[in-house]
């Protein structure tokens, strides 16, 4: 069980996991995987998982590393976005002077990140454990979804629009990027050879059902994003290569290989369904490059539509915005060409520079490149394998480039996705600075 665990990078020790640690150190990891696990599955258990975790953290909130997360940029800045969203709303409920467009928020939920990065900066061996729980609960929810009723099953191997919920595209593309990115380590496992095969066999089942349910989901921005991502992360990987010995070369080649074979071979089988999906509103993307106004009933019409609308109201106030959750108000309140059935732009950016201007955007943008400057740190510092940086760096640029056209960070879902996701890059990128406890191993 120990050499099938440090497949991933599960520290290979002979002490227990919850060795040397108190019961509110117990109850704070146990939760925090609780929320790895819970959050596709189960809303409900991952806030109270989030609940029990805020009371764990305030129990050894005199931990050295909790004030040493505490004081990090990303932290800081998490702090100040959170500050910013509070006096806007304090502003807007008396002032007077903007439209009250504002309703309650959720982006409180910042503040639990430095408290999830605590935990992991201070148990790295929960790393390898979350992701594995949070693609374990992924990979549940999907087989829920898909197989509760015979014709779901079909339409899936069909390649049809089986996950109605706006943003599984996403999620089960960021999923499958890490299950091809961590392929060369499944791929090189030979400590057991009576299980050797048995493990390649089902984790590549494993990639090729998360693909085929990417296919299913029919988000095109999910696919064009992994797409780009992944292109990049072999160009990287290529480069690379060339700084190993040859026999390393040749092992990360045929990884490489396989993984674009199993792409090609789910292309190939759903190469009608993509192409249809992709190009079925050309037609109107053509009028809107063009500048042509007579634009059809399509997907593509209504975002150009709000878009328009969005920037215009961006224009009005372009430095701080009309406040948290303004829009979905907004918008039902000026109906834009008969479209009322849209609550938001439609895009994170332009949620962004609406809701809160061009400070909340800055605050956001900034508190990303200070994780992912960070985190390469540690990487060059050899305290981060590669392919974990390459994966949450990945991650981070995949989320940007789906984000410009998608809309989700106020969905429970994504805001545990988010948690987990900026938690433990945040916690790696620590790693360069300040020394760990003895005993305690990043993955490997």
């Amino acid at each position: 069980m120990k050499d099938l665990l440090s497949v991933l990078g599960f520290p290979n020790t002979n002490s227990r996991f919850f060795d040397d640690t108190t019961h509110f150190q117990k109850l704070g990891i146990a939760m925090v995987l609780l929320l790895a696990l819970a959050s596709w599955t189960a809303n409900a258990v991952a806030y109270v998982s989030l609940t029990l975790l805020l009371v764990a953290s305030l129990a050894t909130a005199r931990q050295r590393e909790f004030h040493l997360v505490w004081k990090q940029p990303a932290s800081i800045l998490a702090l100040a976005m959170v500050a910013y969203i509070l006096i806007w709303e304090l502003v807007v409920q008396f002032s007077g002077a903007t439209p009250n467009y504002v309703s309650k928020s959720e982006q409180w939920i910042l503040l639990l990140i430095p408290w999830c990065t605590y935990w992991f900066y201070r148990f790295p061996r929960m790393i390898p454990w979350a992701l594995f729980l949070a693609a374990v609960g992924l990979l549940l929810e999907s087989v829920h979804g898909a197989t509760h009723e015979w014709q779901q099953f079909i339409a899936l191997l069909q390649g049809g629009h089986v996950f109605q919920a706006r943003g599984w595209g996403y999620y089960l593309s960021s999923v499958t990027l890490g299950l091809l990115i961590f392929l060369p380590r499944v791929y090189g496992y030979t400590k057991s050879r009576k299980f050797c095969w048995l493990i390649r066999s089902a984790y590549l089942i494993w990639i090729l059902w998360m693909l085929q349910c990417m296919v299913a989901s029919q988000e095109r921005s999910a696919w064009l994003s992994f797409a780009m991502v992944m292109l990049v992360a072999l160009m990287l990987t290529a480069v690379k290569l060339y700084r190993r010995k040859p026999a390393n070369r040749y092992f990360f080649i045929g990884a490489g290989l396989l993984a674009a074979g199993l792409l090609s071979g789910v292309i190939a089988a759903n190469h009608n369904n993509i192409t249809g999906r992709l190009f079925q509103e050309s037609a109107d993307v053509t009028k809107i490059l063009t500048g042509d106004e007579n634009l059809g009933v399509s997907s593509a019409s209504y975002r150009y539509l709000i878009y328009q609308y969005g920037i215009d109201k961006w224009r009005d106030a372009p430095i701080f915005g009309y406040g948290p959750q303004s829009t979905k108000r907004m918008i039902a309140e000026n109906e834009i060409n008969g479209i009322t059935f849209l609550s938001h732009f439609h895009s994170g950016y332009l949620e962004l520079m609406v809701q809160m201007g061009l400070v909340g955007l800055f605050l956001f943008l900034a508190y990303i490149a200070c994780m992912l400057w960070a985190l390469f740190r540690s990487h060059r510092a050899g305290k981060v394998p590669g392919d974990y940086a390459l994966f949450f760096g990945a991650s981070f640029l995949m989320l940007l480039l789906w984000n410009t056209f998608n809309f989700r960070m106020l969905h429970p879902d994504w805001l545990f996705y988010w948690i987990l996701l900026t938690g433990i890059t945040q916690a790696l990128g620590m790693y360069a600075r300040y020394p760990l406890y003895p005993g305690n191993k990043t993955p490997t």
